[in-house]
């Protein structure tokens, strides 16, 4: 019978309080991985939660997957864990649909809490398809407090928020910053929206957005004002190189107030003025392979490829596991094309 594998590890970053180790958690399924979140927040260690391919499940509760923390200490949750040998979770793969956290439209997925305000205190969530949450306040995620908040390479889909002004699928607020990048939000529901995403921060925080689709986000009310994202944070905010595509009502929606720089986006409209903008693209025909089963990766003729701002973002794959760059500069979106095109339209067979 497989069980919950923890392993301790010495701690490597410098400026932890001196309670001292790192933990890192091998799971398998929904009580394991819940097992390994209740543990990591009260352990006085940094944590890693590697999870093997399947699907988590918890089979009651308004959330599935909860950590409510104090302590100033990392958390890092990543899917598609191998095996190598004998060893459980020792080889990470590149492919966010094998893990999933599934609310089966009963409940939300994962909420992730801190109220610490150390620098340490930082959350990363990676490699990982959050499906099916329903619930109020948010359906598929929610990340609150801390310090920095990283989001990278996730499938967030099909989550619905019951109540007003709360997104289907991601809701980050209070922490000290948010970085979401190449992840593909798609066919969440809200009541009335932000649907994709709302992120409220506090003052000196900043947001980056960079390479996400963010696609078919929706809700039932009359003239829906926007479905895709808001952001409130008042400090440095870029959103560069993402694909906005069928979001109900505006696709992007900031605070006047705020200083965002726009760059290098499909959009076709936004609420609110940037600072900066640059690069965007506003096309009904973007160049998806299939957006209408869900494929969104880009045809040879796509005006979104090598469209990009290549300054913007330091992530050297995109969510198939396909390096960036290959061609002039990066494609817009959450999929690069995995081959190289010429500029005369041949590719080298040699």
């Amino acid at each position: 019978m497989r069980r919950l594998a923890t392993i301790f590890l010495l701690a490597t970053t410098l400026g932890l309080p001196a309670a001292g180790q790192a933990a890192v958690f091998c799971v398998h399924d929904g009580p394991s991985l819940q097992n390994a979140l209740t543990q990591a927040a009260t352990n006085g260690q940094n944590d890693e939660i590697r999870l093997q391919p399947g699907t988590y499940t918890m089979s009651s509760g308004t959330t599935a997957f909860t950590h409510t923390s104090a302590e100033p200490f990392r958390l890092v949750i990543s899917g598609g864990w191998q095996m190598a040998g004998y060893l459980l979770c020792a080889v990470e793969t590149t492919d966010p649909n094998l893990s999933v956290l599934d609310g089966v439209n009963q409940r939300r997925v994962l909420d992730l809490s801190s109220s610490s305000t150390h620098f340490n205190a930082m959350v990363e969530v990676r490699n990982l398809t959050i499906r099916g949450g329903s619930g109020n306040g948010f359906g598929g995620l929610r990340v609150a407090g801390g310090d920095s908040v990283k989001l990278h390479r996730l499938i967030v889909r099909n989550n619905n928020a019951t109540n007003s002004e709360s997104p289907g699928g991601i809701l980050v607020q209070g922490a000290n910053g948010l970085n979401l990048m190449n992840s593909l939000i798609l066919d969440n529901t809200c009541a009335n929206g932000p649907c994709a995403a709302r992120i409220a921060l506090p003052g000196n925080s900043s947001v980056t957005l960079f390479n996400n689709t963010i696609a078919r986000n929706r809700c039932p009310a009359i003239n829906c004002p926007m479905a895709g994202v808001y952001i409130d944070s008042f400090f440095s905010n870029i959103v560069a190189n993402n694909a906005f595509h069928q979001n109900e009502g505006a696709q992007l929606e900031f605070t006047p107030a705020n200083f965002l720089r726009l760059s290098h986006n499909l959009i076709s409209s936004y609420i609110g003025t940037p600072t900066d903008s640059d690069g965007n693209i506003s096309t009904a025909s973007p160049g998806f392979i299939d957006a209408a089963a869900d494929n969104f990766r880009l045809r040879l003729d796509s005006p979104l490829l090598d469209a990009a701002n290549g300054a913007m973002g330091a992530d050297e794959f995109d969510l198939d596991g396909n390096p960036r760059t290959n061609g002039r500069d990066r494609d817009i979106g959450a999929y690069e094309l995995p081959y190289m095109v010429f500029a005369d339209g041949f590719e080298d067979d040699n």
